[in-house]
């Protein structure tokens, strides 16, 4: 299991905009539900100028992103002692599941979410929890699960 430690040590680019709303006292007792159908590209690096050039009129920049450097996502991703999570990713499994905890930035937060695909469809729900909460609950090495 990972380290939940590593929320506070391990950026990864790009994410979702840092929410701005003090988080509840207590987890939410529904978590939010998101489905969304995903399509990724690579895009040689050299061509990424043109690409943000053409499609600027039809966006807006984050407005929680430093304008130069945008912001941190720090995530910690679990799996079986096995690995089996990571061994249908790679296997190409259609319908596969992963638990994660996301933070942006130094939100006094982090977002327990469980993403689910279905083919080409990724449901993920989540929830919104205090970080002292998720470090009591899962403990600051990983043993707490």
């Amino acid at each position: 299991m990972s380290d939940t430690s590593q929320l506070l040590e391990r950026p990864e680019a790009g994410g979702e905009p840092a929410p701005t709303a003090a988080p509840p006292a207590e987890p939410r007792r529904r978590g939010a539900t998101m489905n969304r159908f995903e399509v990724k590209y690579f895009v040689a690096t050299k061509a990424v100028p043109t690409l943000l050039a053409e499609i600027a009129e039809y966006t807006r920049p984050d407005p929680h992103a430093d304008p130069e450097h945008g912001y941190q996502v720090y995530s910690v991703y679990w799996d079986t002692p096995g690995f089996a999570f990571f061994w249908e990713k790679i296997e190409g499994v259609k319908y596969r599941r992963k638990l994660r905890f996301r933070r942006y930035g130094g939100a006094p937060e982090v977002y327990i979410e469980v993403k689910q695909r279905e083919d080409r469809t990724l449901h993920k729900r989540r929830l919104r929890w205090p970080v002292e909460r998720a470090l009591a609950v899962f403990g600051r090495d990983g043993g707490g699960v």
